[in-house]
């Protein structure tokens, strides 16, 4: 079997997979299909977590899995903004930050492999991804008709990775800067 196609790469897929079938079933005028959703996503972003734990454990780390499974979490945290605003949960204005940012760093990291230089998943990064899938999960089973406790901590963590993508973002760029700065130095 091709490397590639490595358990931690399969669940990377099956998260792709879920999305559909997650933005499928929401129905915010349902909380039963609200439930079920949320249970699917939170299926989905489980599998980030053992995906990652797989292939550092069983020494499975590959080129498709740094490409895809990054990609898979935007993904699926995208997809859930969207349904969000559809909820009027979160305001465009704050997905479009998020997702803006998202946009910005992989965009940084695609720049910066073109120049052979690795930036590495900041802690911050790592952050904001938990704090951005808490907040999602309490957001979607919120009852868009009577906000309650859960909104308030959904918004609570929405919120904190907002702060978190923020403060990430500024750590790659300048990571980045450096390591561009050290580079014309060495050549310089």
């Amino acid at each position: 079997m091709p490397r590639s196609l490595n358990l931690p790469n399969f669940l990377t897929l099956l998260r792709v997979a879920l999305i559909p079938l997650f933005v499928g079933v929401y129905d915010r005028e349902s909380a039963a299909k609200r439930l079920i959703a949320t249970a699917i996503f939170l299926a989905a972003a489980s599998t980030d977590l053992l995906d990652g734990y797989l292939a550092r454990r069983r020494s499975e780390v590959t080129k498709v899995g740094k490409l895809f499974d990054p990609l898979a979490d935007k993904l699926l945290v995208v997809s859930a903004l969207i349904l969000l605003i559809d909820q009027r949960a979160v305001p465009p204005w704050l997905a479009i930050l998020l997702v803006g940012r998202e946009l910005a760093v992989t965009g940084l990291r695609a720049v910066a492999a073109a120049e052979a230089i690795i930036l590495p998943a900041e802690s911050g990064g790592k952050y904001k991804t938990v704090a951005q899938i808490v907040a999602i999960l309490f957001l979607l089973v919120e009852s868009p008709v009577r906000p309650s406790l859960f909104h308030r901590i959904g918004w609570f963590f929405l919120i904190l990775a907002t702060l978190f993508s923020l403060s990430s973002a500024i750590q790659y760029f300048t990571n980045f800067l450096h390591r561009i700065n050290l580079r014309q130095d060495k050549d310089g």
